[in-house]
């Protein structure tokens, strides 16, 4: 019986070492295509919103932003952008995010612009019409990277 848990032990040790080894490859590889995500993002969109205008965005509340659209001041897909920007700047580098889905965003960006052009009452917009939102990567959505039930594996 002691050499069967031993071997046991060992077997386990060797399944989790692999399966560690194979997910850190496969972080690392995650790692290399966001930083190249980032990159194009911050080449392609960089100058879409003036800089002082993405300062503006980033230190407003929910509310503010509100008030900005309703002003025609900013758009939804300036928010967007400022937002993705400054999550590629700071996420990236500190291995924060696991996924980027821009084109998706980008749509509904626009559909909030559209909702805010077409003058409908503020009080009838949705609560987070235009308002940019993370995932936190151990809840699944449909197309993203997910680590859920990961520690189940290692």
């Amino acid at each position: 019986m002691f050499g069967i848990k031993i071997i046991y032990s060992s077997i386990t040790y060797l399944i989790k070492y692999i399966t560690h080894n194979n997910w850190q490859l496969l972080a690392d590889e995650t790692n290399i295509i966001l930083h190249n995500k980032a990159s194009d993002l911050l080449m392609n969109y960089e100058n879409e919103v003036p800089e002082d205008i993405r300062k503006m965005i980033l230190l407003c509340s929910i509310k503010e932003i509100h008030e900005l659209y309703k002003s025609k001041k900013v758009t939804a897909k300036q928010v967007l952008i400022s937002f993705v920007l400054q999550t590629c700047k700071i996420g990236i580098s500190h291995n924060l995010i696991t996924d980027i889905n821009l084109t998706k965003a980008l749509l509904q960006a626009e559909n909030a612009d559209n909702i805010i052009k077409s003058n409908i009452n503020q009080k009838d917009w949705p609560e987070l019409l235009g308002i940019p939102i993370s995932i936190k990567d151990h809840i699944h959505v449909e197309g993203f990277v997910s680590d859920l039930h990961l520690l189940e594996i290692i």
